[in-house]
């Protein structure tokens, strides 16, 4: 136990502060007179798309729900069996859980070419602007902890359990499947031949998003109704063609000219939120392009972030980035002191604000 203190002393406490600071956003998110009441859940830290995981966790699929992958509300179910809790409790605690996991050994990872670099990633994950649905009833833990696995292994060219992680992580969000380029990278770097155990990982990687199309075509018919159902959304979604990144930005352009504090100014603040973190983060992977991270952190890092922009819209844009583990190695690279520090206070100040509005009741991402 010393030696872990000694060498994730810093995770730990980091963590621990960012969470009472959470836990302080909340308290203050009450004295607020914003109110939505359309994305409010049993509890402020299962809103919006917390609602709909807990009701798969309770009743399983047929409310319009498909969207949502089943790893995660098959976990809180699982719990709940044994443990028969509140599935909200249930929920932030698999979530805190996961992300703490997942810093400590994202952290080992990233130490093992820069303490510095190791020391900016965490800070820099923990303080974006939507690190809160860390602990909140969503996927993301899952997803980054499940991402960080597939990194590790990858890297220990343990490739039978990194095969399982990227077929969990397919399992939970439709992305997941995208977690396979660390895996294909480090085999086709390496060269590595596969024994029959590693060809086992291999060929499961698919498994967790084709078992959930089969699942979809038994029951609704549709093995691709994941995708279809977000046109009943109303959330700007494009379904049925590609909306390339330039006619998306264009569209947010006209947005912030035409449509100025519409529907609500908290509407069209969240519109301004997920471009300018859009652009960030992809000029933060040219950045990190440029500065030699390693190719399959840019390409998955690419990939994931490109998928969602091809509907048509940036909705849920600053939700997605948070996930992207490369982003913030990435950010470990920058060298400017000042530069860090400017990020880093404004992350921490927009991370309070999304907070105490999520926690209220809006749609952040």
């Amino acid at each position: 136990m010393k030696k872990f203190w000694n060498k994730y002393s810093f995770v730990i406490l980091a963590f621990v502060i960012w969470r009472l600071a959470l836990f302080f956003a909340e308290l203050v998110s009450q004295t607020i007179p914003i109110f939505s009441k359309t994305y409010m859940g049993q509890i402020p830290w299962a809103n919006t798309d917390g609602i709909n995981y807990i009701r798969i966790a309770q009743w399983g699929y047929g409310s319009l729900n498909e969207a949502f992958f089943p790893l995660y509300p098959l976990l809180l179910r699982g719990i709940h069996f044994f443990i028969p809790m509140p599935l909200e409790v249930i929920g932030i605690v698999i979530s805190t859980i996961c992300f703490f996991i997942g810093l400590v050994i994202l952290y080992g990872i990233v130490a093992r070419t820069s303490l510095k670099q190791a020391t900016w990633c965490i800070v820099f994950i923990l303080c974006f602007p939507t690190a809160f649905f860390f602990t909140a009833v969503y996927t993301e833990s899952l997803f980054f902890l499940l991402t960080v696995l597939v990194l590790y292994f990858s890297l220990e060219k343990k490739w039978f359990f990194a095969g399982v992680c990227v077929g969990l992580a397919s399992a939970t969000r439709i992305v997941g499947i995208c977690t396979a380029i660390f895996v294909l990278y480090e085999l086709w770097k390496t060269k590595y031949r596969l024994r029959p155990l590693d060809m086992v990982g291999i060929a499961v990687m698919p498994m967790g998003i084709l078992s959930y199309m089969w699942f979809l075509l038994k029951t609704f018919n549709d093995p691709f109704r994941f995708i279809h159902i977000q046109a009943l959304y109303e959330i700007n979604r494009t379904v049925g063609h590609i909306v390339l990144l330039p006619q998306v930005l264009w569209r947010y352009m006209k947005i912030l000219v035409l449509a100025v504090g519409k529907p609500t100014m908290v509407a069209y603040g969240v519109s301004i939120f997920e471009l300018v973190l859009t652009i960030g983060a992809f000029y933060i992977l040219y950045y990190g392009w440029k500065n030699k991270l390693r190719l399959s952190y840019v390409l998955y890092s690419f990939v994931v972030l490109i998928i969602p922009t091809l509907t048509g819209t940036l909705t849920s844009m600053p939700r997605y980035i948070v996930s992207t583990v490369p982003l913030f190695i990435a950010l470990g690279l920058i060298r400017s002191k000042t530069i860090l520090y400017v990020l880093l206070i404004v992350s921490v100040i927009l991370e309070i604000m999304a907070t105490m509005l999520f926690l209220r009741g809006w749609f952040i991402a």
